[in-house]
């Protein structure tokens, strides 16, 4: 994939004013356009509700989707497809989308598959400095259903990179679930951050896509990293069990020049996930270890772009428990964890 190709979705680091990309935004309710600073990253304005193509060799909400801005394409492609396991004989795209919302930094996406799976999928871009021009795009998936019986879901985050705009893109991790897709001629990479998934691929294009749809069953094989050079597709794959009143929050999170791991810009010990350590934090905090994850991220999370361990996993030992509430009375304490 080059920048000759019709773009699906750009991540754009422009240098275009605040005010103005706000000003289109307010004339156009239905525009998908969210910025932060001078970042930008869009989703197509058309077919913004109501079925689409589920089946579409391309998936998404249309066969193209197109971004603005006066950069090279760095984001040609990146949606989600599923499979409700003991129901579907192939997987699906999230198609059937029944309201979109933007509003500066934050875009809401609503679905509502026929199967009674439901998914919201949110995403937050976070600019970063210039010099290289660096931002990040953290994504969350929301699953419920409406079903009165448990779905055995496999759902899939799929995107292609290109970095710079070429095809000449290496792959290697960095860290557990995290990748890094670097331009060979440029240094220019991103990354994708997706730590709760069951399974990996990466192929190039556009073989890996063909399989999320094409009309069988397939399953991911945590293959094909390190990858390149080439023309760097990849995709993860969860297997979740989504109950009625059990939701499961699925986090994907990409970027341009800097991690893409929300964990290094989140604070540990923001439980209400406002950017501060605040007494504010308390209840939310108690929600957690009290209740459990649905309902701290009801009742705390409404913007779904928190990491659970991320921000109350304040010991640090991959679990959040009952030892994570003295640490965290140090933090509230000295407004902020050490």
């Amino acid at each position: 994939m080059n920048s000759s190709r019709n773009a699906s979705i750009r991540i754009v680091v422009s240098g275009l004013a605040a005010a103005s990309l706000a000003a289109g935004l307010a004339a156009t309710a239905s525009a998908q356009t969210i910025t932060h600073g001078d970042s930008t990253f869009t989703m197509p304005t058309a077919n913004t509700t109501g079925a689409t193509v589920r089946t579409g060799t391309i998936g998404g909400t249309s066969s193209v989707l197109i971004a603005g801005g006066d950069t090279l394409d760095q984001l040609f492609q990146q949606w989600w497809w599923y499979r409700v396991n003991g129901v579907n004989a192939r997987e699906f795209a999230l198609s059937n989308r029944t309201s979109n919302i933007a509003v500066g930094n934050e875009l809401t996406l609503h679905y509502s598959e026929p199967e009674g799976l439901n998914a919201v999928v949110r995403y937050r871009l976070i600019d970063g400095p210039n010099s290289p021009a660096t931002c990040q795009v953290i994504g969350t998936v929301l699953l419920s259903t409406t079903s009165s019986m448990p779905l055995d879901v496999s759902f899939f985050g799929y995107i292609d990179l290109d970095m710079a705009g070429s095809a000449n893109d290496s792959a290697v991790f960095v860290a557990p679930g995290q990748l890094r897709v670097t331009d060979g001629s440029t240094g220019v990479f991103g990354e994708v951050f997706a730590p709760t998934a069951n399974l990996y691929q990466v192929m190039a294009f556009s073989t890996l896509r063909g399989l999320l749809t094409d009309a069988d069953i397939d399953s991911l094989n945590n293959t094909g990293v390190p990858f390149g050079p080439g023309d760097f597709t990849g995709a993860v794959q969860w297997n979740v069990i989504v109950a009625s009143g059990a939701p499961v929050q699925l986090p994907f999170s990409f970027s341009l020049n800097t991690s893409a791991n929300p964990c290094d810009s989140q604070l540990r010990g923001d439980a209400n996930c406002d950017g501060a350590i605040t007494n504010f934090d308390i209840d939310c905090f108690i929600t957690a270890i009290v209740n459990g994850e649905a309902a701290w991220m009801s009742a705390c999370n409404a913007g779904g772009t928190c990491l659970y361990q991320c921000v109350l996993d304040i010991n640090r030992d991959g679990r959040v428990d009952n030892f994570d509430i003295d640490p965290f009375v140090t933090c509230i304490i000295n407004f902020g964890c050490p």
